[in-house]
């Protein structure tokens, strides 16, 4: 169809496989789907991940108890089914801005770090407006963006819910992946976008048309541009603990780890995860 496949080298919208690829047959995530199976904004947000690197501290603890949250990807539980992004449907397939790897790597089947997210999440997450801090190119359309122009980030998080690397584009030059985006996600409120809001309000009505897909000028009109958006507060980490038994804390290989605060912490016992996953969601 018309308006899907590539923009740019970093953004995609595409159809999903019809059907999860098979679970990982070996490795420490033996009998987990591959993380390309879900939507990234639904790992994050679901907590999928958060207690999947404990096998790695504790070999052989039991997690069938968990599969409320953090089952590590099984692709059967009430929690991973509604997070599947592999049902044969249209998804924004996104690759951060910190990632390198070579997209030519596509067509021999590698790891290319395009992460796919569902439509709703991705217009409802994804997608934020700010002013651009600094001169960067923009990775859709490759023209530059200058610094204090009204820009259009793409952000998916990291699977403990932090913000990873945004994609940049120019929001003039995004207009037409907006409408592709639009094709395929249609009723979408574009005033709701993150960050809308702190956009000047003489700016405002070219920035929804240019949110929209629609034609226009290339530059809004003049205005003084307010205080700088932080895309960033929507991104929260969701380990329980703090991080400090996630891998986001480092390195979950059995040794000691480094608590936020500079201190020490042994591997965490099988009765003290019981506890705190028990009070995790509890408080939920």
């Amino acid at each position: 169809r018309a308006g899907r496949g590539l923009f740019g080298g970093r953004l995609a919208l595409d159809v999903t496989p019809k059907l999860a690829p098979e679970p990982n047959s070996k490795g420490p995530r033996k009998g987990q789907l591959p993380g390309e199976s879900f939507c990234h904004i639904c790992i994050a947000e679901r907590g999928l991940y958060a207690w999947r690197d404990q096998r790695k501290v504790e070999p052989g603890f039991n997690f069938s108890n968990m599969t409320a949250i953090g089952c590590g990807g099984c692709g059967n539980c009430d929690t991973c089914v509604p997070a599947l992004a592999c049902n044969g449907q249209v998804a924004a397939f996104v690759k951060p801005g910190r990632d390198g790897r070579d997209l030519s790597r596509v067509m021999k089947g590698f790891n290319t770090g395009f992460y796919p997210v569902h439509l709703g999440c991705f217009a409802r997450r994804s997608l934020a407006v700010d002013y651009a801090t600094r001169e960067a190119e923009c990775q859709v359309s490759g023209v530059k963006i200058a610094k204090g122009e009204l820009r259009l980030l793409v952000v998916v998080p990291k699977y403990f819910g932090e913000a990873d690397a945004p994609v940049r584009l120019r929001l003039h030059g995004a207009r037409a992946f907006l409408r592709a985006l639009w094709s395929e996600h249609k009723g979408f409120d574009v005033s709701a976008i993150q960050g809308v809001d702190h956009v000047a309000e003489a700016q405002r009505a070219w920035v929804l048309a240019a949110l929209r897909g629609e034609e226009g000028p290339e530059r809004p009109p003049p205005a003084a541009a307010p205080s700088q958006y932080d895309f960033k507060v929507g991104f929260v980490r969701n380990c329980p603990g703090g991080g400090a038994e996630c891998k986001s804390a480092g390195s979950c290989t059995g040794r000691k780890q480094k608590r936020r605060d500079g201190a020490s912490s042994a591997p965490v016992s099988a009765p003290a995860k019981q506890a705190k996953l028990a009070a995790f969601l509890g408080g939920a």
